[in-house]
């Protein structure tokens, strides 16, 4: 079994993708292929005969939850993490398949919600946003122990953290990543959001300023974008207009035809005409 490249040690927003837990998909359409009943029966057999190698769960596990089937998936994940502790493979699918539950169901009482807008659907709703958070820490901290040089997955832990109101500790964590090279940029984009939500003007703003302008190694892309319209829309909300103009001059030279950027760069012309005496 080949080991799993660190990328796939890391936590996705969604888990679950078009015939991701099959091994048996078709490569062009990503639609799984039929599963012959002999082959869930001899997978079967093969579990209750207590195998040495882990493959005959990994395999029945994938077909159970390209299936949905969460409750026989469960019961025979949990038994092969039992068996195969050591086993990376069987531990991240035992994982991936908590994390899909958990976004499956938040994407149920979001939809009862919609439907039904009532005290008891946001009571659920909100229920199940703090169990999924709650299960993203619970395999961020599983897998760092594992992977302790995976300093990727203080990000995501520091998300579930603040998901579960417990922002002080998500900046603890994000400042931990922001001391590493490759993770400064996003770190500081994601403290940065924090910072702004907790009412931290001033922080969040140098911490969108570090995120866009990181020399040695700079920003990817989308972090420097990112970064930068956060960073004007606050200081244009906290009327910080000199701020506001050098963020939008940025974003203009990155995308000069962006209509957004025009607009804002009028609007604060037209904030700072309003002030003249």
């Amino acid at each position: 079994m080949q080991p799993l490249k660190p990328d796939d040690l890391l936590i996705r927003k969604t888990p679950v993708e078009h015939g991701r837990w099959s091994e048996r998909s078709d490569p062009a359409s990503g639609a799984a292929k039929p599963i012959r009943l002999e082959r869930f029966q001899e997978l079967e057999q093969t579990l209750r005969n207590n195998p040495v190698q882990s493959d005959p769960y990994i395999e029945l596990a994938r077909i159970y939850l390209h299936q949905e089937r969460w409750i026989d998936a469960k019961r025979v994940l949990d038994r092969a993490a039992e068996l195969f502790s050591g086993d990376e493979e069987v531990m991240y699918l035992r994982e991936e398949s908590q994390l899909a539950r958990s976004l499956q169901l938040l994407a149920a009482a979001e939809a009862e919600c919609r439907r039904v807008p009532n005290e008891t659907s946001e009571k659920e709703l909100q229920r199940t946003r703090l169990d999924l958070n709650a299960m993203r820490e619970k395999v961020c901290r599983a897998r760092l122990v594992r992977h302790p040089d995976q300093l990727e997955l203080t990000i995501p832990l520091a998300e579930a953290l603040e998901g579960l109101d417990r922002s002080e500790e998500a900046v603890d964590y994000l400042r931990q990543a922001a001391l590493d090279p490759d993770l400064r940029a996003p770190a500081s984009l994601k403290l940065g959001e924090i910072f702004e939500r907790t009412g931290r003007v001033t922080d969040a703003l140098s911490s969108y300023r570090r995120a866009a302008l990181f020399r040695l190694p700079p920003p990817a892309q989308a972090v420097k974008l990112a970064a930068l319209t956060k960073a004007a829309e606050l200081a244009l909300q906290h009327r910080m207009l000199d701020s506001a103009a050098r963020y939008v001059a940025m974003l203009r030279e990155m995308e000069p035809q962006n209509l957004r950027w025009i607009q804002m760069d009028e609007e604060i012309v037209a904030l700072e005409s309003s002030l003249m005496p």
